[in-house]
């Protein structure tokens, strides 16, 4: 249903930008298990390791990345904000062109006002998850 919606509004493949975040950090390569000796137990466990976390924020297009952030610690809707702002509404176009479907997934800082606005200012599609306005275009693709 979601691919159906998306193919209805883009005929064409090159019109499409997608955006999400992904996160790395130390505490995520720890075990909970350790390796010992065979009939023998594990000496040692280590439940977390604490350090720095990264996220990186990337646009990506048919033709690969077309702008990306590395940020440290998390993405927050501020930050989210300012790269639409600043890395990838610079690439978009006017619908029917090539960039000017947006797509992100519905997590809530995609969703909030701030964004809305400046979607809706720059008349271009926008698809998410769960936003229905018009202008740079939410449909609502979860029914």
């Amino acid at each position: 249903l979601y691919m159906n919606k998306i193919a209805e509004e883009a005929p064409d493949l090159n019109m499409l930008m997608f955006v999400d975040e992904a996160a790395r950090g130390e505490c995520m390569i720890s075990r909970r298990f350790g390796c010992s000796g065979r009939c023998t137990h594990c000496a040692i466990q280590r439940w977390f390791v604490w350090g720095m976390q990264y996220s990186i924020i990337p646009a990506i297009t048919l033709n690969g990345i077309i702008a990306y952030n590395i940020v440290e610690g998390t993405v927050d809707a501020e930050r989210f904000l300012k790269f639409l702002k600043e890395q990838v509404m610079p690439f978009t176009n006017p619908y029917p062109s090539p960039c000017s479907i947006l797509i992100m997934d519905n997590f809530h800082i995609h969703h909030g006002e701030e964004v809305h606005k400046l979607v809706e200012n720059d008349h271009h599609k926008c698809y998410g998850l769960r936003l229905n306005v018009m202008g740079l275009q939410y449909l609502t693709l979860d029914e």
